[in-house]
């Protein structure tokens, strides 16, 4: 037997149900001399649509699958010419079952395989790069929404600090006492450790930009503004919508393609090898892995798309809710200007209103750009 006759069949071998590996031709498809970009030295000034435009160029994730499909490419071409060289040895190893089935094996099957490996990478690259751009974009209006956040309990501080001024005063001229300091002094601490929480959430979502973009992590970046605006998800027909995603899912039509290898090696070992249980029985329960497979990934398909919807539900409902505190609180603002028009109240108090209504357009806000990426992950879960 010949090296490459004894390399083919190697090969052939190597044929499983799922995805072909690289281990069996580790001889013939060697690493491209291909090498990840070091950290980028991006503009530290950017909109999100830059950022988002970046990622496919510079994320080291995205990079390291290019080389991938470098690979899988070259293993291709390599199976491909391993399937001519075997179509011409086939009648020579006729007599011999085991050898005719792997050479078969490596003229039916393993070029197939290595052709959807290539569609395989391309499409997790695809995902992954759809992932990448969800997360930016949830990253990115975080630091916007946590910015605005910081700027209205710094006014709130500087609010307070001009109502400690005005009792400081009235107590001078005998009409307030310190004790009337108290809630303010209180208030005052409260907010400065307020801004605790949006200065540490900027910091982790400052550090996630800069790891998907590849940048120096020691960058000051400065991200322009951006708003998104709610848009509810029309829900009609979602049954439907979700029945055809899970008959559309990509990786429900690999495995249907791997039963369908998975036949095809059954067939092989049922016309050829005669002499050969041991192959029979191992391609039938390699095929009926492949049909359990095939249950299985229905039923978490089905469980994944239910729970992705009903999370976006219960986003959409906290949205709802919240703003009915937002309304409250334009109410009240709307209220104090009222009564600064009639003399009833101060401009300090006005403007306390107004801070407080800021502060819930705010919370909205953040729950609003939190679920319309959400639905932009559940749009591509159903395909739409």
């Amino acid at each position: 037997m010949n090296k490459k006759l004894s390399l083919i069949i190697a090969l052939a071998m190597s044929i499983t149900i799922s995805s072909p590996s690289l281990a069996a031709s580790t001889n013939a498809v060697t690493t491209p001399q291909t090498t990840i970009t070091d950290t980028v030295n991006l503009s530290t000034n950017f909109t999100l649509e830059e950022a988002l435009n970046s990622i496919e160029k510079y994320n080291t994730s995205i990079q390291l699958m290019d080389q991938k499909l470098i690979l899988l490419n070259k293993q291709y071409d390599y199976d491909h010419q391993n399937a001519i060289d075997a179509d011409k040895m086939l009648y020579s190893v006729n007599k011999n079952e085991n050898l005719y089935i792997s050479l078969k094996q490596a003229i039916e099957i393993k070029p197939q395989q290595s052709a959807q490996a290539v569609k395989d990478a391309k499409h997790e690259k695809e995902d992954a790069l759809k992932a990448l751009k969800f997360n930016m974009k949830r990253q990115y209006m975080n630091v916007i929404n946590y910015q605005d956040q910081i700027t209205n309990i710094n006014n709130s501080i500087s609010n307070i600090d001009k109502q400690i001024e005005k009792v400081n005063n009235l107590i001078k001229q005998g009409m307030a006492t310190s004790s009337d300091l108290q809630q303010l002094n209180v208030q005052r601490s409260q907010l400065v450790a307020a801004l605790n929480g949006p200065k540490a959430l900027i910091e982790q979502s400052v550090l996630t930009v800069k790891q998907i973009l590849n940048t120096d992590l020691n960058a000051n970046l400065t991200l322009a503004p951006a708003k998104i605006d709610f848009v509810k998800f029309d829900d009609s027909n979602i049954e439907a919508r979700i029945n055809k995603s899970i008959e559309d899912d990509y990786d429900l039509a690999n495995i249907n393609r791997n039963i369908e290898w998975a036949k095809m090696n059954v067939d092989l070992n049922t016309k050829y090898g005669h002499n050969n249980t041991t192959g029979l029985v191992n391609a039938q329960l390699n095929l009926q892995n492949a049909i359990n497979t095939l249950d299985d990934t229905t039923l978490k398909l089905k469980i994944r798309a239910w729970s992705s919807y009903y999370n976006m539900k219960n986003k959409e409902d906290s949205i709802t809710a919240e703003q009915i505190n937002l309304q409250n609180a334009r109410e009240n603002y709307n209220n104090a200007s009222a009564k600064f028009e009639v003399g009833q109240v101060d401009q300090l108090e006005v403007y306390s209103k107004k801070l407080a209504l800021e502060k819930e357009e705010l919370t909205v806000q953040n729950l609003v750009n939190d679920y319309m990426v959400t639905v932009e992950e559940f749009k591509d879960l159903l395909g739409e």
